[in-house]
């Protein structure tokens, strides 16, 4: 008697394969995006306190007036050291920040 299996099985087994990876692989993608908005959030929260750290130690050039509006370069703030974290996919960008009861900030592509 020969050991193995036949084509049929061997068929039904890389069949049964496929549908879990259909099944599973657009949960595994949806985590991984998940992951990645959570750490793209955390590194703008990371960069706009970077933006406040810089603006309390500089007081005396921005004034924390309501209604103010500064745009500083990431790269001058990752240059000073006030952003702790890896952040070379944003280097060419700028934060435009304006004071009020809660401020409000944005990452924008040049100060205008």
């Amino acid at each position: 008697m020969k050991k193995g299996f036949t084509l049929i099985e061997l068929l039904a087994i890389i069949i049964l394969l496929g549908a879990l990876v259909l099944i599973i692989f657009p949960n595994i993608i949806n985590i991984v995006e998940k992951n990645q908005s959570e750490i793209d959030k955390q590194t703008l929260d990371i960069l706009y306190s970077s933006t406040d750290e810089y603006l309390n130690n500089n007081l005396n050039l921005y004034p924390k007036t309501i209604g103010a509006e500064y745009c500083f370069s990431i790269q001058t703030l990752h240059n000073e050291n006030y952003i702790p974290i890896n952040v070379d996919e944003y280097l060419s960008k700028n934060i435009k920040i304006v004071i009020g009861e809660n401020n409000s900030y944005s990452i924008v592509e040049t100060c205008s």
